[in-house]
């Protein structure tokens, strides 16, 4: 009688995981849950391919699937009970319940409507369930406090429904080259927060762009290379807008973006729109810009009609004409930065003064108006900071013929300790002011089928740590109709987020 018990007990603890491929990002979707499950359940985990299993091989397991909508599987389980399909674009549902062929035992169903769906939800039920929900039941091993603690999986785990879609559907990082020091771990990072896109500012193309490019698609991650077109840290001393200066400039641009920048998903550039001023030697800067970019891109997209071209966009130098702004090529997509106040201004904030309500209710109603400048289908975007950012005392522009991302461990580690206790002085402004953030990423959703958006982390050692606001700022642009008190709340329990300490 005793064996049977034991016999029994071991199979209501036993767990499999089930997959429809182990290949591209379904196989990221299945290595994060056996690292996850290393960390949580004490026994072997087995896994099995969709066609290795059956119902009655399922009857005396509780079991993982991680599947897509269009899955056999999953159209046998929701035929013996409902299932709440996600059909949303990297959309996706996570179902903690008893097993439909034996309500005594559990499964977890993550599907995903598509591969990035899969993959984000194997994420949330990381982050959200295993990183705090999970850890609800009675029994407890070798720990003090049974309240709070017990070894998950062994026992029977809470049920949960959870079912979610991006409201921004490019939601990425801008960063420099320089400033990733392993590029590997930065896009794995990028990964735990949901995010799909890596700009990737640089004087030069690192040697090995195309070793990034291909690992970062290996994770459902665009990769878009930024260089100046007529960019400097002083435009308005440095642009050269006379026919010459700029014809120069034109033929400059095409020569690198052919032969230099050719190996991502597409180019980002900047140019001499970073200055308060709205001219430069008499030429107005709007009017100028727009020609300078419609001329170019004219060329580009002749040559490849598929490149995604993105236009980052100073606004503090164009606000008065935006008549001019309208007529940039629709193809093209425009990144505004610089747009008012918090989340788009990073130095002023961090010494956290109170928010100027005028300049708040202010950013709110412009940031719709650039909304939809051009139309409510235009190619849209922004890129918002009070996060880290490079320190401009010390900055020099790269030189040519580097490679990307293959620092130390040492060295990342020593950065980490002094880059850390700047994330310091920039979490309070995040937790005090997040609701604000939502409010006005919420406006421009509203107003868009679309919309791409870039966080500002530059030099924020993220292949280390994912300090707090960082993963803060994801969330609110994968759910902006949380609230703060939620979202912090539930941000501050993920296991790979990190508060940084003074």
């Amino acid at each position: 009688m005793k064996e049977k018990l034991l016999i029994e007990n071991n199979l209501k603890n036993q767990w499999i995981v089930i997959y429809d491929k182990y290949e591209g990002l379904s196989k990221k979707a299945i290595n994060l849950i056996n690292a996850t499950m290393k960390d949580l359940y004490p026994d072997h985990l087995s896994f099995y391919s969709e066609n290795e299993v059956n119902e009655e091989f399922l009857k005396d397991k509780n079991f993982i699937l991680l599947t897509k909508n269009d899955s056999k599987l999953l159209k046998d389980i929701s035929s013996k009970k409902q299932f709440d399909y996600n059909y949303k674009e990297q959309g996706f549902t996570v179902e903690v319940s008893s097993n439909v062929y034996n309500e005594e035992l559990q499964s977890v169903i993550i599907a995903g409507n598509d591969d990035y769906g899969l993959v984000y939800g194997v994420v949330d039920f990381i982050n959200i369930y295993c990183g705090s929900l999970i850890f609800k039941t009675k029994r407890a091993i070798n720990f003090i406090d049974v309240r709070y603690y017990h070894m998950p999986f062994a026992d029977p785990i809470p049920d949960w429904h959870h079912k979610s879609n991006p409201s921004a559907s490019e939601r990425g990082i801008w960063t420099w080259g320089h400033c990733i020091y392993n590029y590997k771990k930065f896009l794995d990072n990028m990964v735990l927060l949901k995010l799909n896109e890596l700009v990737v500012w640089n004087d030069y193309a690192p040697i090995n762009a195309k070793d990034v490019v291909e690992y970062a698609h290996s994770l459902g991650i665009k990769v878009i290379w930024g260089f100046a077109w007529g960019w400097d840290t002083n435009c308005h001393e440095s642009g050269n807008l006379d026919d010459n200066g700029l014809l120069a400039l034109k033929e400059n641009i095409i020569k690198r973006c052919l032969n230099e920048f050719n190996t991502a998903d597409g180019i980002y550039f900047q140019s001499f729109t970073e200055t308060t001023a709205s001219d430069i030697n008499g030429r107005n800067i709007a009017e100028t810009v727009v020609g300078l970019v419609n001329d170019v891109c004219k060329v580009l997209l002749e040559k490849n009609p598929e490149m995604v071209i993105q236009f980052g966009l100073h606004s503090q130098s164009v606000k008065d004409h935006l008549h001019f702004i309208k007529n940039v090529d629709k193809r093209v997509h425009i990144i505004w930065e610089n747009c008012g106040t918090f989340p788009f201004d990073g130095d002023k904030f961090s010494k956290l003064p109170e928010i100027d309500l005028g300049d708040y209710e202010e950013t709110k109603r412009y940031t719709k108006e650039i909304a939809v400048l051009r139309g409510k289908d235009d190619k849209f975007g922004v890129v918002l900071k009070a996060m880290l950012g490079l320190d401009w005392h010390t900055f020099t522009h790269q030189k040519p013929n580097w490679i990307m991302g293959e620092h130390t461990e040492k060295f990342i580690k020593e950065r980490s300790k002094t880059q850390s206790r700047i994330w310091n002085s920039m979490q309070p402004i995040w937790l005090r002011y997040a609701q604000n953030a939502i409010d006005i990423v919420k406006g421009m959703v509203d107003l868009k089928e679309k919309i791409n958006i870039q966080g500002l982390v530059e030099d924020g050692i993220f292949e280390d740590k994912i300090f707090f606001p960082v993963a803060l700022y994801a969330n609110i642009i994968w759910d902006c109709n949380k609230n703060s008190t939620d979202l912090i709340s539930e941000v501050m329990k993920y296991p790979c987020v990190e508060l940084a300490n003074a």
